[in-house]
């Protein structure tokens, strides 16, 4: 009787594919700027993978073991690059347009005393403080689609009415303006301390 099992992968046919092709697979992987060296193993494990299980199956007529492996690789190393460069597009597609947000909605703020990143840190530490209605206010008033009718896509996709969505938002950006005014206050006033320490310690110095 013939079983319906599929056969026992052979750990020594796995063995053999990784000490013969995973050297030159990670130096031509690692070739890519986009991919680390942790993401570089991570490839050529799955490529050596996929050929040994393609062993395993028995397919392993009419084909270059070395032109198939460098065909994998090239096309995980690609979808990986893409991935990696559409995340960091994303990131800074974020930060932009977070920055851009705040700046606009904090003109009555003493906001000089923080430079950009500053700006950032102390805008995503108050959002931590806003309620969970509060924060997806917000978040819509950023990443919502344009327009007067934003409002009323928030009401048809939450239940609740739009007017309430904009006074949520509105109360949030105000917690935000605060959180801004309070860190460039201390940052000023920081500045200023030190200003005036440094011209003191030049006064006793002359």
């Amino acid at each position: 009787m013939v079983s319906s099992n599929p056969p026992t992968p052979d750990p020594l046919n796995f063995a053999t594919v990784i000490s013969e092709y995973q050297g030159p697979l990670l130096a031509k992987a690692k070739q890519n700027p986009a991919v680390s060296h942790e993401d570089a193993e991570d490839i050529v494990q799955d490529v050596l993978f996929r050929y040994w299980r393609r062993i395993q199956s028995g397919l392993t007529t009419d084909f270059c073991p070395q032109r198939f492996l460098y065909m994998l690789l090239n096309r995980r190393v690609i979808d990986h690059a893409r991935r990696t460069n559409a995340a960091r597009r994303a990131r800074v597609r974020t930060r932009d347009a977070n920055l851009l947000c705040i700046q606009d909605t904090t003109v009555d703020s003493p906001s000089a005393g923080l430079d950009e990143q500053e700006l950032f840190e102390t805008f995503e530490a108050a959002i931590v403080t806003l309620s969970d209605e509060e924060r997806r206010a917000v978040a819509w008033s950023i990443f919502g689609p344009d327009g007067r009718g934003k409002w009323n896509v928030l009401q048809a996709e939450s239940g609740v009415a739009a007017h309430l969505w904009r006074a949520r938002a509105a109360k949030g950006w105000k917690k935000v303006r605060a959180c801004i005014r309070e860190a460039s206050e201390r940052e000023l006033t920081g500045a200023q301390r030190n200003g005036k320490g440094n011209r003191n310690f030049g006064k006793a110095v002359g």
